[in-house]
């Protein structure tokens, strides 16, 4: 089947990047574990032959890939790629860090399926609202799967890291097809991954594009954009629509992906972010601009979506520099 990565590659700018990882099965597990780093910690300068996936779990972390040194910290994650010049070092006001590990190996070969083409669009489509570069994992037995470089994880987070843990628990004990139990392990961390990346930015995807959306769609994402502070329920947006609130869930399954109330979710805590980076309001007054009238559910629903709470993405975003 023809491999669409140079046409589809066309619609980005020239310093965006979606890199296909073809896969002929699935991703081939060569290391894999859970390392404690001290304080006297580091990583010297190397390059591998292979992919590797690294998921912070405590912690910060600098990785310097290709003369960019980037900051991990606890839920965030980076893939390298063979051939890339990489090394790490601990924040120096950090004691620790701790991250989950797996190498991994991908045969060359192209097994495009609809499935693997469709979220590959998807991916040019997210790479071009949002400016980030991805990788699409994709092949015959392992379906697809999309990774930015560098990413955090949401409410996926407890999978992934239950993923691993029981991948470790498999690499200690081997027995009848340990090889497979681990690539299967490895699989389901790596669409965890990609689904944690779309939640968020398919907003994005689907506010750009919402003139190819049904005319129903198109007036319930300017409303809801339009209307945020108002506190909106799938009741109010349903009526202001009149259609039934159960029509309107089904209709944004199909083409936003997924329901209202979580799309109103994640937009809520998108919008937040910007004012915890740009302004001094408190969390409580943020909750209120936003219409959500409960500050500790605005953090509740803060920590599910980004994995931490907005007091401390205020924190973090504070002690990097040049922000």
């Amino acid at each position: 089947m023809k491999n669409y990565n140079t046409k589809l590659n066309n619609f980005l700018s020239p310093t965006q990047e979606v890199v296909e990882i073809p896969l002929t099965m699935p991703p081939r597990v060569t290391m894999l574990g859970h390392t404690i780093c001290r304080k006297d910690w580091s990583l010297e300068p190397r390059v591998l032959g292979e992919y590797e996936l690294l998921v912070v779990t405590e912690g910060e972390c600098f990785f310097t890939v290709d003369e960019q040194e980037i900051l991990l910290k606890k839920k965030e994650y980076v893939l390298l790629p063979p051939g890339v010049k990489h090394s790490a070092r601990l924040t120096q006001e950090k004691s620790g860090c701790q991250f989950y590990y797996v190498h991994f190996s991908a045969k060359s070969g192209s097994c495009w399926s609809t499935e693997d083409f469709c979220l590959q669009a998807s991916a040019i489509r997210l790479a071009k609202a949002s400016g980030e570069d991805f990788y699409v994992i994709s092949g015959r037995f392992f379906r697809s799967a999309a990774l930015l470089k560098k990413g955090s994880i949401g409410e996926e987070y407890p999978e992934v890291t239950a993923c691993f843990e029981r991948a470790i628990l498999e690499r200690n004990r081997p027995f009848i097809n340990t090889g497979t139990m681990l690539e299967c392990y490895v699989s389901q961390v790596l669409c965890f991954l990609t689904r944690s990346t779309f939640k968020v930015l398919q907003m994005d995807c689907v506010w750009e594009s919402r003139g190819e959306l049904p005319a129903v769609i198109q007036e319930a994402l300017e409303y809801i954009h339009e209307n945020l502070s108002a506190g909106l329920t799938v009741q109010t947006l349903s009526s202001f629509l009149h259609i039934s609130p159960q029509h309107l869930i089904r209709m944004f399954r199909k083409y936003v992906g997924t329901t209202p109330g979580q799309y109103i979710n994640l937009l809520v805590v998108e919008k937040s972010k910007e004012y915890l980076r740009d302004t001094n309001r408190t969390i409580k007054e943020i909750s209120y601009l936003l219409g959500v009238d409960n500050p500790h559910y605005f953090s509740y629903l803060f920590k599910k979506i980004e994995g931490i709470q907005p007091a401390e993405y205020r924190r973090i975003h504070d002690s990097l520099p040049n922000t």
